[in-house]
């Protein structure tokens, strides 16, 4: 069985014959008992335009900048349309509230990523991807390891 887009509760574990891969924070699973990890926080604002605006999906920014990212959604599946969406990124703080996009390493965070992943929890549990282990991963490194845990984790 496979849920997505759902909070995991403790019943969850009960629907699951051969374990739980995790990918949400190991800290919100452990309700910050230690305290927050550190991630990235990002905005996004959405402009529409007419044309071709940056002639590719997606171009990253390491300047000076005050975005990180542009997203012309058009080049993802080359629709063709009169008008077409710029998503751009920006950094923003993070907080408990917010979404976590990014773990921010450091030797403090990964010391208490450590800790986390101490606590005593159900066995069945298993903490994966970018913010089960904390850790940042490539797109092509999380499908990857994915694949090799569905099939070390449950011999599929």
């Amino acid at each position: 069985m496979v849920m997505t887009s759902k909070p995991f509760r403790p019943d969850d574990i009960k629907l699951a014959s051969r374990g739980v891969i995790y990918t949400g924070p190991i800290d919100e699973f452990f309700d910050y008992r230690l305290e927050p990890l550190e991630y990235r926080g990002l905005k996004f604002t959405h402009d529409v335009f007419k044309g071709d605006v940056q002639g590719n999906a997606v171009i990253n920014y390491a300047g000076s900048e005050p975005y990180t990212r542009k997203i012309e959604h058009k080049h993802f599946d080359n629709i063709s349309s009169e008008y077409y969406i710029l998503t751009t990124e920006y950094p923003d703080d993070w907080s408990t509230s917010k979404v976590q996009y990014y773990p921010i390493e450091s030797d403090s965070n990964r010391l208490l990523y450590n800790q986390y992943n101490k606590l005593p929890r159900d066995s069945k549990i298993r903490f994966k991807g970018r913010l089960g282990e904390y850790r940042y991963y490539d797109m092509h490194t999380v499908v990857e390891n994915a694949l090799k845990d569905i099939d070390t984790e449950f011999g599929v």
